[in-house]
């Protein structure tokens, strides 16, 4: 979410942002070839930096995604406070172009500097709604299916390990109430952050 070391130690709890970038070399010269940056912006902590992150795609073949901050139960002031539409980022680098979508799936728009080895990507929940063309679920790191990030409801796949036809129908339970869209934008506030879904 941060190039400066100040900061990136201050959101880490003491993490070295040397050592993550060192890791992104890494998996780049082990062949890793489609590597994403994901950047939580957040007004007054990170905009100052979107050009820079925008720079980074200029000489690597990496994706540097925008993705507009959502509201966590109880930090919902914190997130109203900190949001900033990711619209700010082709707006403040004009030289972005929008490519094609290559993906009508996928919730990003991506934009590429001319001549660019990599993209730009907006992840926009808040401003710019993609549920409706949204064909994910996910399992979070304790075990539980999510129909939907920002839901509720959650469907509990432990009990059935070992026995692949429960599973597979866990799996349709949770893509059959997989809602048509998030209610983050009135007010719904998601219950269990990012470290805790798993992602």
């Amino acid at each position: 979410d941060t190039l400066d070391e100040q900061k990136y130690r201050a959101i880490t709890r003491g993490g070295d942002l040397s050592r993550a970038l060192a890791g992104i070399d890494a998996a780049r010269s082990a062949g890793f070839d489609r590597i994403k940056i994901n950047v939580v912006l957040m007004k007054g902590f990170n905009d100052d930096e979107i050009s820079r992150f925008v720079e980074l795609t200029r000489d690597n073949p990496i994706d540097v995604r925008f993705i507009e901050l959502m509201p966590f139960e109880g930090q919902q002031e914190f997130a109203y406070g900190k949001y900033i539409s990711a619209e700010a980022v082709p707006e403040l680098c004009s030289e972005l172009q929008e490519e094609p979508r290559d993906d009508p799936s996928s919730p990003a728009r991506y934009y590429r500097l001319p001549g660019a080895k990599g993209r730009v990507g907006l992840i926009e929940p808040m401003s710019h709604k993609f549920c409706h063309a949204c064909n994910r679920i996910r399992i979070t790191a304790d075990g539980h299916i999510l129909s939907c990030l920002h839901s509720r409801s959650e469907i509990d796949l432990k009990p059935a390990l070992g026995d692949r036809e429960a599973i597979k129908n866990l799996i349709l339970q949770a893509v059959s109430i997989k809602p048509m869209t998030h209610r983050l934008s009135e007010g719904e506030l998601m219950v269990r952050d990012m470290g805790h879904i798993g992602g």
